[in-house]
């Protein structure tokens, strides 16, 4: 364990830290914007969370690299799916560079369109619709800020994909209760 108290101490290394990180187990879910022509993008992000209820804002982090960093600040919405446990394909997909672009990307997705016009994976547990709201950096990512202004629970959702320190796993409502 490092000592955080010694002036020498050059601090976790960049695997130290994911390592640690991990064992806050965490959604997945895909974002998706449209670019400025149009065309739809998406990735797969679990730095996702809930920022504030006045007014309601999310705030996804995206690699300053990433083809989402251009494309959500020129289309200006986008949308959360919140993979149901059976999307880890989808999960895959959108975390792969090999993925393509636009159409292409989305040949063998089915989507629906939510209220700002950016694309919604079927299937998914919980969705959230954004206009984005600011853009700040964070690092070598951007922290990206989205107004909510739609959301949206599919009938009978009860799982949910989590990445875990030892990868994917499924979260299950319990009881009726929990809701």
């Amino acid at each position: 364990m490092s000592d955080h108290t010694d002036p020498t101490s050059v601090g976790p290394t960049d695997l130290e830290y994911r390592r640690t990180v991990s064992w806050f187990l965490t959604g997945v879910a895909v974002m998706t914007s449209l670019s400025a022509e149009g065309l739809p993008h998406g990735m797969t992000a679990n730095a996702v969370t809930s920022v504030s209820l006045d007014p309601l804002l999310v705030l996804v982090c995206v690699d300053r690299e990433a083809g989402m960093a251009k494309v959500v600040q020129e289309g200006r919405v986008f949308g959360l799916s919140f993979l149901a446990a059976d999307q880890q394909p989808l999960s895959d997909h959108f975390a792969t560079e090999e993925r393509g672009f636009g159409l292409e990307e989305f040949a063998d997705v089915a989507t629906h369109a939510g209220p700002t016009g950016a694309p919604l994976l079927d299937g998914a547990s919980a969705w959230l619709d954004c206009e984005l709201h600011d853009v700040l950096p964070g690092g070598d990512h951007l922290l990206v800020l989205g107004r909510v202004i739609h959301t949206a629970i599919a009938d009978g959702a009860d799982d949910a994909l989590v990445y875990t320190p030892d990868g994917y796993d499924t979260w299950t409502r319990t009881s009726p209760s929990a809701r």
